[in-house]
């Protein structure tokens, strides 16, 4: 059987359930309401994707050219979710929601944020990043004094621990422009870096909050 929408576009009869958009159109408003209030982040434009799998990509396939359902599935939650946000739909977007048709689930992928700017090192014996134990591999054992590290601190989380909570994020990767060793200093104008903040749930944080 077919909804409206899908027996319009194949010309057939329509139906309580539908085989090929698995009755999506008619329930789109409450999906797309659903979706909105999963966002409890900062974010400015989004985008939409369409996963296909199990029997929704067998009618995708067995439909061919006849009817790009997930094209018009992707165009109608892009018109709900922003006239219910007000953001911007974007091709480079903050966020990308990948909804799937099969059972109305749906993943959020939050673009990371990256913060450049240079370290200086001015005592020995701290790694560039986080070191885990060889012992243990990160579990905590007495080797280790239970920390799960080899060394006390690194730049990355000296650096990191700050930026992770005024951005509300998951978790924040440093990549450095090279490395020195452990026990060496790193003076001067320091070592560039670029610091890769996760899922960050705040996006407007002042760059001079950061730098403080």
């Amino acid at each position: 059987m077919l909804c409206k929408v899908c027996a319009e576009k194949l010309g057939k009869v329509s139906g309580d359930y539908c085989v090929v958009c698995c009755s999506f159109f008619e329930k789109s408003d409450e999906i797309a309401e659903k979706i909105a209030k999963s966002f409890d982040f900062e974010f400015e434009s989004f985008n939409v994707g369409i996963r296909s799998e199990g029997s929704f990509k067998a009618m995708q396939e067995f439909l061919e050219t006849r009817y790009d359902v997930k094209n018009e599935m992707k165009r109608i939650l892009q018109r709900k979710l922003s006239e219910i946000t007000q953001k911007k739909v974007s091709l480079s977007p903050e966020l990308l929601i990948v909804f799937n048709p099969e059972d109305f689930s749906f993943k959020l992928e939050i673009k990371p944020i990256f913060i450049y700017g240079r370290y200086i090192k001015r005592v020995r014996n701290i790694s560039q990043t986080r070191w885990l134990c060889g012992f243990c591999n990160g579990k905590g054992c007495e080797i280790c004094g239970f920390t799960g590290k080899r060394f006390v601190s690194s730049v990355e989380e000296l650096i990191s621990t700050p930026v992770v909570e005024m951005f509300k994020a998951r978790e924040a990767i440093l990549h450095g422009a090279g490395r020195e060793d452990v026990d060496a200093r790193m003076l001067g104008s320091g070592r560039p870096f670029v610091l890769e903040v996760l899922e960050p749930r705040r996006r407007k944080v002042e760059i001079s909050e950061v730098e403080k």
